[in-house]
């Protein structure tokens, strides 16, 4: 009996440490896609911004700049080669809805 106790103890353990690690490496995956955000996809070029249909960056020979369209006009991801504000019932903006206030 003592020796199912002192298993189970072990075992119990082991799975305390399991999750405190998993927590840890996520933590960490997070941390790097926070990190990776701010480059450029491409050494050159416009990439319309993951989350605020709006905002977009500019790439040229790797270094990133934030831009934004002007007020009531959203970006147009269609071509990386080109810097294009539309208007927004031209723009599927559902994956990236946010809009600056």
């Amino acid at each position: 009996m003592k020796a199912a106790s002192s298993l189970l103890l072990v075992l119990a353990l082991a799975a305390c440490a399991y999750a405190a690690s998993s927590r840890k490496s996520s933590k960490s995956k997070s941390e790097d896609d926070a990190l990776t955000s701010d480059e450029c996809p491409e050494p050159n070029g416009f990439f319309a911004d993951a989350e605020q249909c709006d905002k977009y960056y500019q790439c040229e020979e790797g270094a990133i700049t934030e831009k934004l369209c002007p007020d009531g006009m959203v970006f147009n991801d269609y071509s990386t080669e080109y810097e294009k504000c539309d208007l927004p019932f031209n723009i599927d903006c559902s994956a990236r809805p946010k809009l600056r206030k």
